[in-house]
């Protein structure tokens, strides 16, 4: 219907064969392509400028900081060519409302995963798209209360007692709005230090598959004394399991989303009822109620069943639960309000959008957006470069499957049997590797076999490999290590590897 569709991707997804502009970026370079666009908009004045007088705090700050971000430079670091930049930045601020929609975790993984995320929150703001219809808004809730139980169970080992949370003191800012960072927790397992893991209880995840560096997720897990998984399927970290606990299947417990939704521009919080019941299959909050009871929590966790949560949960809102238990997978809760600012300000210690971020400074991080180089690049490692020169992405997949989940269904398997790693047609030339042939690919963590899919779908020079294979575990071939300074996470979306054809390959082809 005439609306502008702007796609920034390394790879030709579906979606970006529809675009107006595609910009295929160098992985690992998101947060500089917004900071150039951000140069253009406020140098060119494409911004709002009602908006960022009145309800934005460090634009002057901001602007000297974009001002070593020039398309030009940028176009170096990221591939995307300067017109394309240019093209990108004025399209954006000149269409109005629009929305920035990253995809869920392609941002985070990466140095300046969190800056990004503020860069782009940030193009947002001073372009007038901040809570109004079609642009970044806030879905109220009605006064859910969705949030976790507190720490009542401080560590007390060899005279030690300690209430902290992994990863609190590296990066206190996220792990205060969450529960932790658990890429520190394979060195805590192996080390020791700052207190002994003896035990883990596993629920919903499969780890030695799905996190990064699987050789030493495996080594972790395999020296604890104690593992339990509580699964729908064996899968391999159930297999290390010392106890396998069956889990309910979606089909089988009562859940509602913490994420909302919204349909016909309404806020609702999806309901998802139970259908069938097998009494060994218990759900995820059944079984975390009755060992909080066992373990001596009961004031903690009083609720008896997942309906009393559910009911907890709804209590403030006035929704009548019972109506919707059971019957409906549809809860009402709030309605769309647009320029809620407007009535009492930002939920900032000024009231306004922090362009500059005093609470990040406090806290020791950039208080403005910046740009890290990824680890392992052409730029930040050029000796490590010649020795593995082609970038590694991960984490694109199949629609079918979800992490590790889903490759037990026949008709899923038939339909894709194995995972491929999708190079362009000039670096499958360079390395003499034919389309369906088997290619090992080695990182400095190890090595897979895997078979190229030689497509000009993606860049040149960058291989794309999807994770939750148990054959060809990309996580044999990616880092734990946390890069972002201020969320810990790992980069998973840039690495570096080689790749070569195997001496003895098949005749395969796609």
């Amino acid at each position: 219907k005439g609306a502008k569709l702007l796609v920034i991707d390394p790879r030709s997804t579906a979606l970006a064969k529809q675009a107006d502009i595609h910009a295929k970026i160098r992985p690992g370079t998101d947060c500089v392509l917004a900071l150039a666009m951000l140069n253009v908009i406020i140098s060119e004045e494409l911004y709002d400028k009602e908006f960022v007088e009145k309800w934005t705090s460090g634009f002057d700050l901001l602007r000297d900081r974009v001002r070593a971000y020039p398309p030009a430079e940028v176009e170096k670091i990221t591939w995307i060519p300067k017109g394309v930049i240019e093209s990108l930045a004025r399209t954006f601020a000149s269409t109005r409302p629009a929305c920035i929609s990253p995809g869920f975790n392609c941002l985070t993984q990466q140095p300046s995963g969190f800056q990004t995320h503020r860069a782009i929150c940030i193009l947002q703001s001073i372009t007038g798209n901040l809570d109004v219809a079609g642009g970044l808004i806030d879905v109220d809730l009605g006064g859910t209360k969705f949030s976790t139980v507190p720490n009542y169970a401080p560590i007390r080992l060899e005279g030690m007692v300690t209430e902290k949370t992994i990863g609190q003191e590296q990066f206190p800012l996220f792990v205060e709005g969450w529960t932790g960072q658990g890429m520190l927790l394979p060195d805590i397992i192996l080390t020791g230090k700052p207190y002994p893991v003896k035990g883990l209880t596993v629920v919903a995840s499969n780890p030695v598959i799905t996190w990064p560096n699987s050789n030493k997720i495996k080594k972790a897990l395999e020296s604890l004394e104690f593992l339990v998984a509580l699964t729908v399927t064996m899968n391999e970290t159930a297999q290390l399991a010392d106890m396998v606990l069956p889990a309910a299947s979606f089909l089988e417990r009562t859940e509602i989303w913490e994420i909302p939704s919204l349909s016909f521009n309404q806020p609702f919080v999806n309901l998802r009822n139970k259908v069938i019941d097998f009494h060994e299959a218990w759900s995820d909050v059944k079984f975390w109620l009755n060992l909080a009871k066992k373990m001596g929590y009961k004031e903690h966790f009083p609720w008896n069943d997942v309906d009393e949560v559910i009911e907890y949960v709804f209590e403030p809102t006035g929704i009548e639960i019972d109506k919707y238990l059971g019957k409906t997978n549809f809860i009402p809760a709030g309605e769309m309000k647009y320029k809620q600012y407007e009535k009492g300000g930002f939920k900032t210690p000024s009231g306004k959008v922090e362009l500059f971020s005093a609470i990040m400074k406090e806290a020791g991080a950039d208080p403005l957006p910046s740009f890290i180089e990824p680890p392992e690049s052409p730029f930040s490692s050029p000796e490590t470069a010649k020795d593995f020169p082609i970038i590694l992405t991960t984490g694109a997949r199949n629609l079918q499957y979800t992490h590790s989940s889903y490759r037990q269904i026949t008709k899923y398997k038939k339909r894709h049997p194995e995972p491929y790693a999708e190079i362009h047609p000039a670096t499958a030339k360079k390395y003499q590797i034919g389309d369906g042939e088997m290619v090992r690919v080695e990182s400095k963590r190890g090595a897979i076999e895997i078979r190229a899919k030689v497509t000009e779908d993606i860049i040149p020079n960058v291989i794309s490999i999807p994770h939750g294979w148990p054959q060809s575990n990309v996580n044999i071939l990616t880092d734990e290590k946390s890069v972002d300074p201020v969320t810990g996470y790992p980069a998973l979306k840039a690495l570096l590897c080689r790749i070569k054809p195997l001496k003895e390959n098949t005749d395969k082809k796609l």
